[in-house]
């Protein structure tokens, strides 16, 4: 299948997941494409385990001792992102360098000596989590997918049907474009929830508007709201990072929501509480009280809690 029209980027991350062909590829060289992804993914998170048990150590050393293992530490981690790293794991090692640099300012400043929570990488150890689910939900929602089809007319149906999803929403990315200009925008969009969790059947089956994105659900005319964090924060929204940015953007996100719900007269809720970069913006999904148990019926345990999830055209 030649690369189509809705982009190089979009295409190069269904490749690497395995949902779409590349022409002259038979279906056991895509499975082997697909198997190199998760292992290069189940690498990166040993790698992970690696780093943050190298920065715990330095809980028994002196303050230069420490500077100099964060220093070497840090490099380490610098040259792995400049490094082959398997689609969608670059946010995850950068988390991991904005991290290190966080606490080796914070021993730097430090007249004392640091305590153990200082040297505890908490947003790597997320990140690390964060690859696994990239790893499971591959191997769970892909792998199976291609393993199973029996013949090479099934694996193309296969592929096609993720590209021709992907480029059926393309213009609904035109939306998130206001948010540029604007404090905030809502709007209504084609999600995927990416845990591995649901499936376009179970979903259509309790009454959601569901279709498959080569095995992935699409949940369509869902409510996201956007904030614009450079709005928000202001000129030097740059100089305002890590937990207070996120904090003073999820408060306004809830902020939006309470004033929505009453102008509606409608309990709306957070589907996820992870929200999603993209266009500049900060998107929260939202479903109401109906939706929301309805998602919860076909949930494991009866309990909504979606960690990793997108727009379908992205």
């Amino acid at each position: 299948m030649a690369k189509s029209n809705f982009g190089k980027n979009n295409f190069d991350r269904l490749e690497a997941a395995g949902l779409v062909s590349v022409e002259g590829d038979d279906g056991q060289v895509k499975k082997e494409k697909l198997q190199a992804r998760i292992k290069g993914l189940r690498e990166l998170a040993e790698k992970f385990v690696r780093i943050e048990a190298g920065v715990a150590e330095a809980y028994l050393m002196e303050k230069p001792q420490q500077l100099k293992r964060l220093s070497a530490v840090l490099t380490a981690v610098k040259k792995l992102q400049a490094s082959g790293l398997p689609i969608g794991a670059k946010q995850h090692v950068a988390t991991c360098i904005n991290e290190l640099v966080s606490i080796r300012e914070g021993i730097y400043s430090s007249a004392n000596a640091v305590d153990k929570k200082t040297l505890t990488m908490m947003a790597a150890t997320e990140a690390r989590k964060q690859i696994l689910a990239l790893a499971v939900s591959s191997e769970n929602r892909v792998e199976r997918l291609v393993a199973d089809s029996s013949s090479t007319s099934d694996l193309e149906d296969f592929f096609k049907n993720a590209s021709d999803v992907i480029l059926k929403h393309a213009d609904k990315a035109n939306q998130l474009q206001a948010i540029k200009d604007k404090a905030f925008v809502i709007v209504r969009l084609p999600i995927v929830p990416a845990d591995g969790k649901f499936s376009s059947e179970k979903l259509a089956k309790v009454g959601f508007d569901a279709e498959s994105l080569g095995g992935y659900p699409v949940l369509n005319n869902q409510m996201v709201i956007g904030i614009n964090p450079r709005h928000l924060l202001g000129e030097h929204s740059g100089e305002v990072k890590g937990e207070k940015a996120a904090k003073a953007i999820r408060d306004e996100a809830e902020r939006l929501l309470k004033k929505l719900s009453k102008t509606t007269k409608t309990n709306l809720h957070f589907v996820s509480s992870k929200a999603y970069s993209y266009k500049g913006g900060t998107w929260f999904w939202l479903m109401t009280d109906r939706d929301i148990d309805l998602l919860a019926k076909i949930s494991p345990g009866s309990h909504v809690a979606i960690q990793r999830w997108g727009f379908a055209f992205n």
